[in-house]
């Protein structure tokens, strides 16, 4: 239950925020409400549902190729959105080029994020699992919890930054569009890395990106984007909490005049409600805090990384039987090689499928720190990224690294030579 509230949090409640305040500032000046920004809306949600269908049914979807193109969208409209929001170009196009630049924006943000959050139920049913046993129950709840969490924040910091005005909603929005658009650069750079380490990009282009990712600087500030998301979840939070702040200020001096009492009856009760939206803003965000601090820490507190199995060896092969990897959990195995360097692979049966996920214990970005089970989750160990458990065995971001292997027999076949080939990333 827990793990689904504090991933669909911290999935969502910078999108969430950001389409929130977007609404708010197109419709900051009283101007009827555009329809723009509902059609990029739509068109993400439509999206989304078709890319993590495809990742579902197919192996069509390259996770890395697509997040590097989604990521250089979101990164473009952004400074095209700071550009056309600026006072005076924002009047000469009536406001409508950053309206379809923050469409464009918000469809980018949560396309990085949106397909994997609608991949979550999917994992809600394990092998033999009926929906009405506890753990499915338990699991859904936290689903449509953390849901309604992002949703009634949405909805309070949409109330609030409306109230508050132009200029604050604007304020807020630029502040936690650029904290996003920090987090989306460590993001970028990163999975270029790790094309140009796997090939995938060549030429001046991937020199240009080595020399330039090598560079101290960039060294630390990738590791602290790949390692800290969760700070920029705070720092959004943090600047979230300006509106409800700026909403109790303006509370508590009201000096709006009337002309009878029951005109300052109902100005009392506007304000009264400005801050009841208000204080909902400021729980919720509370509320977000605590699941990916205090409650996240409780949630993995009992993890723990499994220690090697043994396997058959035999012909300088290993052989796992696929009765021993048949239960749908995490599954480690290793080779200790001349050099005293254990190479390690893991191995899971898919979920609802008679399929395998296999691949080193290690990936491109983290590294050989490897990945434990969480539930019914298969976690990297340094960045705390949830894989999906369905492309593992797939090349892409976080991923473990694909390694060659034949199923024959009743056996899961890896040459111990194949395993060497890698001996350096374990070292």
């Amino acid at each position: 239950m827990l793990k689904y509230l504090i991933q669909i949090t911290q999935d969502l409640f910078v999108p969430g925020s950001l389409l929130a305040l977007l609404y708010a500032y197109t419709n900051a000046d009283g101007r009827k409400k555009r329809h723009i920004l509902d059609l990029g809306a739509v068109l993400f949600v439509i999206a989304a549902a078709v890319m993590a269908y495809l990742k579902q049914t197919t192996n069509k979807i390259n996770s890395e190729m697509w997040s590097v193109r989604i990521l250089v969208l979101s990164l473009v409209s952004l400074i095209l959105f700071y550009i056309f929001s600026v006072r005076p170009i924002q009047k000469a196009t009536k406001g409508i080029a950053a309206e379809v630049c923050g469409a464009v924006l918000i469809f980018g943000i949560f396309m990085e994020v949106l397909p994997t959050v609608m991949l979550y139920p999917w994992g809600f049913i394990q092998i033999d699992e009926s929906v009405l046993s506890t753990e499915f129950i338990f699991k859904a709840i936290g689903f449509a919890f953390g849901l309604i969490l992002i949703i009634v924040a949405g909805l309070a910091l949409n109330r609030g930054a409306a109230a508050s005005g132009e200029k604050v909603t604007a304020f807020v929005l630029k502040m936690l569009l650029l904290v996003n658009g920090i987090r989306q650069s460590g993001r970028l750079l990163t999975l270029l890395k790790v094309r140009v380490r796997s090939g995938h990009l060549k030429g001046p282009l991937a020199a240009s990106i080595s020399s330039f990712s090598a560079k101290p600087a960039m060294r630390v500030f990738t590791q602290f984007v790949s390692n800290k998301s969760m700070y920029f979840v705070y720092a959004a939070a943090l600047i979230v909490l300006v509106v409800p702040a700026i909403i109790w200020s303006r509370s508590f001096k009201v000096n709006e005049p009337y002309e009878n009492p029951a005109q300052h009856r109902k100005i009392r009760a506007k304000w009264r409600d400005r801050r009841r939206w208000a204080t909902t803003a400021v729980i919720c965000c509370i509320l977000s805090v605590l699941n990916l601090s205090v409650v996240k820490a409780y949630n993995e507190k009992e993890a723990e990384i499994t220690p090697a199995e043994e396997c058959e060896i035999r012909d300088n092969k290993m052989y796992v039987s696929l009765e021993q990897v048949a239960d749908g959990h995490l599954h480690r195995f290793a080779h200790i090689s001349d050099n005293n360097v254990e190479i390690r692979f893991i191995v899971i049966k898919k979920p609802n499928s008679s399929a395998y996920g296999i691949g080193l214990d290690a990936c491109d970005i983290c590294g050989k720190t490897g990945y434990y089970e969480r539930g019914d989750q298969v976690v990297c160990n340094r960045c705390d990224v949830v894989m999906n458990v369905n492309t593992i065995g797939f090349k892409g971001g976080c991923n473990p690294i694909p390694i060659d292997y034949k199923i024959e027999n009743g056996y899961i076949i890896v040459p111990i030579d194949v395993l060497l080939e890698h001996e350096k990333e374990f070292r």
